[in-house]
């Protein structure tokens, strides 16, 4: 499970905020969404992806198990209310819905196996599924290559198991505004993967940053986020899959 803490809220607060990357995501998902249907957007997270959604379909469900992630998602609606919008609160593995839903999204959410188990038991339409669409960490000094919850590593699954799918690869930036060199020295040091976070200096990190005319984020780390974009019928999945007979 990911565990938030108050930088990495405060951090992905800025970039949501001051990047177009779940409005431009929401276009590419939009086309598969029932525009009248009832969708969970499954891990939501802070629930910014869930406020970009509500706003082209009838209703949303945001399920998250991180009390400090939904309690931000809750803060911002209570400043801005969204009367499509639900957030709760829980481990979606758990839940059963009243009603079976339209769609449901997984950005960045897991493993295939669990989504596929979750979106069989949960779900009467399309499956959205986004996955990470590169093979080495993006906020480390050195080479740290990822070793799961890839594209590359779900689509594999699918074909193993016959499941038809539609894939689209794209790219979009999501880039992190920077308060100070301070604040970026403890950005890597919060995400990187190296065995050495005390090798993370200004000095280090300054050559991939960008400097701006922005008085409030003097700096801006760049990231054209590449990913990869599943889609499946619910009803295409098997009742019983083969990990869950053993």
């Amino acid at each position: 499970m990911f565990c938030w803490n108050e930088d990495m809220l405060r951090f992905m607060t800025d970039a949501s905020e001051h990047t177009d990357y779940y409005r431009a995501l929401t276009e590419l998902l939009s086309p598969y969404l029932p525009k009248n249907g009832h969708i969970c957007d499954a891990g939501c997270g802070m629930g910014y992806l869930s406020e970009q959604l509500a706003a082209a379909v009838k209703q949303v469900t945001a399920v998250d198990i991180s009390e400090s992630a939904i309690a931000q998602l809750q803060l911002r609606l209570s400043v801005s209310p969204r009367e499509n919008l639900l957030p709760i609160c829980a481990d979606i593995t758990k839940l059963t819905p009243k009603a079976p839903y339209d769609a449901m999204v997984f950005c960045l959410f897991g493993s295939i196996q669990s989504i596929l188990e979750i979106g069989r038991n949960q779900c009467r339409g399309k499956l959205l599924i986004v996955k990470k669409n590169y093979s080495m960490h993006r906020f480390s000094l050195g080479q740290n290559p990822l070793h799961c919850y890839r594209f590359c590593d779900a689509v594999e699954i699918l074909d193993r198991l016959g499941l038809p799918y539609e894939a689209i690869e794209t790219d979009l930036e999501l880039g992190q505004p920077l308060r100070s060199l301070e604040d970026a020295v403890l950005f890597f040091r919060t995400y990187s993967k190296d065995a050495h976070p005390e090798a993370i200096t200004e000095e280090a990190i300054l050559p991939r940053l960008w400097k701006t005319d922005d008085p409030d984020f003097p700096y801006y780390l760049p990231q054209n986020k590449k990913m990869g974009i599943l889609i499946i019928d619910a009803a295409a999945i098997p009742a019983q899959l083969p990990w869950e007979e053993q």
